[in-house]
């Protein structure tokens, strides 16, 4: 059974989210809370196995809930949910470590998707916030602030080349770019990117952009 806690200041909302969660036969909404301060209680309490978290703007309690989440509960997966498509809901929800972000106004199966996909460790984003992740990924790239070769985190063991290549991804090139800026074939593109993919649990080149974003943001970017 996959134990869930719903945190949303509207009651109504809890109870919608609740009913969704629960047509799942494996799913159970152990708890709900209305602030981030009651989220960190009800954590503590419960130790549920994810977290769904409304987020609104301004959204700096919740981001410090976030993060206080990660660092106390090893493994929990936390699932944002918004009205707010901006980057400071939505670049500093990721940078506090959760694991998808979905606009509300995403159907109930994407809900339920995000959850099954962030224990599995991977990332969940509705269409529009996947876009604004890979503009500001561009950005990044812009002021070079995406990882360098060697900058890579210890416990990801990526080449030379596959660090040439996630960062050219992150820019948003196609495979047949990719290969005419390194001078190799597309098909030696595809592999690359496959490998990259399966060192860091990536499904697809979504994926592949918001982990170089979240490993690039503390460097320096363009938040705003």
């Amino acid at each position: 059974m996959i134990e869930i806690l719903v945190v949303d200041a509207q009651g109504l909302m809890l109870e919608g989210l609740r009913t969704i969660l629960e047509l799942e036969p494996d799913f159970r909404v152990v708890g709900t809370a209305k602030t981030p301060k009651e989220a960190l209680q009800r954590c503590e309490a419960l130790a549920p196995q994810v977290v769904v978290m409304d987020i609104p703007d301004p959204c700096t309690e919740q981001v410090d809930a976030i993060k206080a989440m990660k660092e106390r509960h090893v493994g929990i997966v936390v699932v944002a949910l918004s009205c707010h498509n901006t980057n400071n809901c939505v670049l500093g929800t990721l940078s506090a470590g959760a694991d998808s972000f979905l606009l509300k106004d995403s159907p109930s199966e994407d809900l339920v998707r995000a959850v099954r996909v962030g224990l599995m460790g991977g990332v969940s984003l509705s269409p529009p916030v996947a876009r604004r992740v890979v503009d500001q990924l561009r950005c990044l790239s812009e002021t070079g602030a995406l990882p360098m070769k060697g900058d890579t985190p210890l416990e990801i063991s990526l080449t030379e080349r596959e660090i040439d290549v996630l960062r050219l991804v992150a820019q948003g090139l196609s495979n047949r770019e990719i290969g005419e800026a390194l001078y190799i074939t597309e098909g030696t593109v595809k592999n690359h990117v496959s490998s990259v993919c399966r060192k860091l649990g990536a499904r697809d080149r979504t994926q592949i952009a918001v982990w170089a974003w979240k490993h690039a943001i503390m460097h320096k970017g363009c938040l705003g």
